[in-house]
C-alpha cells in the first residue's frame, strides 16, 4: 500500500526531466571549463556518483550528454569506447529496492545499447544507504543468505571508502 510518510521520510521525489538535463548540462560546462574534460562526463578521469539515484534518470542523462559530446568532438565510432569508460566511473546508491532494480536495468540497457562493455563486477548501482559509514559491516543475514547483496555491500562501502569522486550529481533536497 502507498504510504505518504514514508514517501517523505525517503525523500522520494520526482525530478522533472528538463530540470535534470539543465543541470546535467550545468555539471558538464563546469566539467570542461575547471576540469579540462572536454568529454565532459565520458572522461576516463572524471567519476561521476548519484548518492540516491532513485530510477536513475540523473546518471541515464550524464550518459545521453557524454555520449552526444564524444560523438561532436571525436565522431560516433568513438562512442562504444566512451560507453565502456563511463560504465566504469559512474557509481549509484539506491536504499529502497524498486528504484535500485530500475536504475540498475536501465542503466544496464543504456549501456549495453551504446556497444558498451560492462565491467566484470556489472554495472555499479548499489542497493545501499549512502549515508552509512563506508566501515560499516554487512549484516551477518545479508551475507549468509543473500551473498550477491552481501558482495555488492561490500563493493558499496569500497566506493564509499576509496573512489575519487569528481561528480555528485542527483536530486537535490526539497525540504
Amino acid at each position: 500500500a502507498y504510504d505518504p510518510a514514508m514517501r517523505k521520510k525517503r525523500g522520494v521525489y520526482y525530478t522533472p526531466v528538463q530540470v535534470v538535463q539543465a543541470q546535467v548540462r550545468l555539471v558538464a560546462e563546469l566539467l570542461d571549463a575547471r576540469f579540462d574534460a572536454k568529454d565532459t562526463f565520458a572522461d576516463g578521469k572524471i567519476v561521476t556518483l548519484d548518492p540516491a539515484t532513485g530510477t536513475g534518470t540523473y546518471l541515464l542523462a550524464a550518459v545521453k550528454h557524454g555520449l552526444e559530446q564524444i560523438e561532436n568532438l571525436k565522431g560516433v565510432g568513438a562512442r562504444v569506447g566512451a560507453a565502456t569508460k563511463m560504465a566504469a566511473n559512474m557509481h549509484a546508491f539506491e536504499i529502497l529496492v524498486g528504484p535500485y532494480a530500475v536504475a540498475h536495468l536501465r542503466l544496464t540497457q543504456q549501456l549495453l545499447a551504446e556497444g558498451g562493455t560492462l565491467p566484470n563486477d556489472g554495472v555499479h548501482v548499489y542497493l545501499n544507504d549512502t549515508l552509512e559509514s563506508p566501515f560499516a559491516e554487512a549484516p551477518e543475514r545479508l551475507s549468509l543468505n543473500l551473498k550477491k547483496l552481501g558482495d555488492e555491500h561490500k563493493r558499496a562501502q569500497k566506493v564509499k571508502a576509496d573512489t575519487a569522486v569528481v561528480v555528485c550529481i542527483g536530486n537535490p533536497p526539497y525540504n
